[in-house]
């Protein structure tokens, strides 16, 4: 017998169903403060579709009733997020058609709470694929928030490498500050972090003061002992993984010696000795960081480093893969090739 699918017609009479619930038996307000809105559901369909609220609308969690209404709040997801979900769980559609890209990283997390995989994948794919650029803006927040996500691991590896290739971009931001303490260990720990060892060091002396609040100035000359001691007591997890053997003497002398404080006396005078009178380090020394993105010319005027970023997420694991790229505002095409099973 030949086998006829009208998945179509389906999803338009569930979605008729969710614009006219008059028999709902869930009322679910999401959003907080000013922003809140109230969605009238069915807990048969939701828990079919959704493991979490399979679980959140059983009898053991739905105690909240009223005129045997189960009534249910998610504050931490939005208004218009949330209206995505419910529609897809419904209909089995997700229409992206003029949401904003906050508003579709916001659906990623929700989905991956909801625990929707089929959703979360898509999203996460579309992210990559469709919203590089704005990814490449807000690689601070949006690490925070995957790295906290097991199954965001896709997502993570794109910032990670965006970040290797461009890292003066993502160090110059306006919320690198902000960086969380385990997220930058990790970068300053990758071989392939694509900046000199000074520029980092700068980076991380910045970064370290400003998660210092003992410390109200920024010049070093005014220091005191009590500052130092903090400052190290910030910096001590990084320290290890800094390159110092990569720094030009003169560099070292003007950017790192100030801040001595803060090192091993043992690893500064070993530092000092090889720079000045070319002795072997006794301490350990880590190899130069090698970045397979160094042919990329930080002063091109074809393409940026951040479109180099764009344009080699695009074609990753891609056996053989062409990608053409146009930039915005611009008449350049620029495009990649892997033929790395040719």
């Amino acid at each position: 017998m030949i086998r006829t699918e009208f998945y179509p017609s389906l999803s338009q009479n569930f979605s008729e169903l969710l614009e006219d619930a008059d028999d709902h038996n869930v009322t679910i307000k999401v959003g907080e403060n000013q922003n809140i809105q109230e969605f009238h559901v069915h807990s048969s369909i939701l828990k079919a579709r959704s493991p979490y609220f399979k679980s959140a609308l059983s009898n053991q969690w739905a105690n909240d009733k009223k005129d045997k209404m189960i009534l249910f709040t998610k504050p931490n997801i939005s208004p218009p997020v949330f209206a995505l979900i419910i529609k897809y769980l419904y209909t089995g559609i997700v229409d992206l058609t003029n949401v904003s890209s906050s508003d579709i990283f916001g659906l990623l997390v929700a989905s991956d709470e909801l625990i929707l995989e089929e959703l979360f994948k898509h999203i996460q794919n579309y992210l990559i694929e469709k919203e590089a650029f704005w990814l490449n803006q807000n690689l601070v927040k949006i690490l925070l928030t995957v790295s906290r996500l097991a199954s965001c691991k896709q997502l993570q590896d794109y910032c990670h490498k965006s970040i290797c290739i461009n890292p003066e971009f993502f160090f110059t931001s306006e919320n690198f500050l902000d960086l969380d303490k385990d997220i930058f260990l990790e970068l300053i720990k990758r071989d392939d972090l694509r900046i000199k060892e000074i520029d980092l060091w700068n980076h991380l002396i910045k970064w370290g003061i400003s998660q210092t609040p003992t410390i109200k100035q920024k010049d070093v000359k005014k220091f005191t002992d009590a500052n130092f001691r903090n400052l190290k007591k910030t910096l001590d997890p990084f320290i290890s993984h800094i390159r110092f053997y990569e720094i030009s003497s003169k560099d070292f002398y003007n950017k790192v010696r100030p801040y001595k404080k803060v090192l091993l006396l043992t690893l500064y005078e070993d530092v000092m000795s090889f720079l000045m009178a070319g002795t072997e380090p006794r301490q350990k020394r880590f190899p130069a960081r090698f970045s397979p993105y160094q042919h990329v010319d930080s002063e091109s005027k074809i393409i940026r480093r951040l479109h180099a970023a764009i344009l080699s997420n695009r074609i990753k694991d891609a056996s053989q893969a062409i990608a053409i790229i146009k930039i915005q505002n611009s008449e350049k095409v620029i495009g990649g090739f892997n033929a790395s099973e040719l």
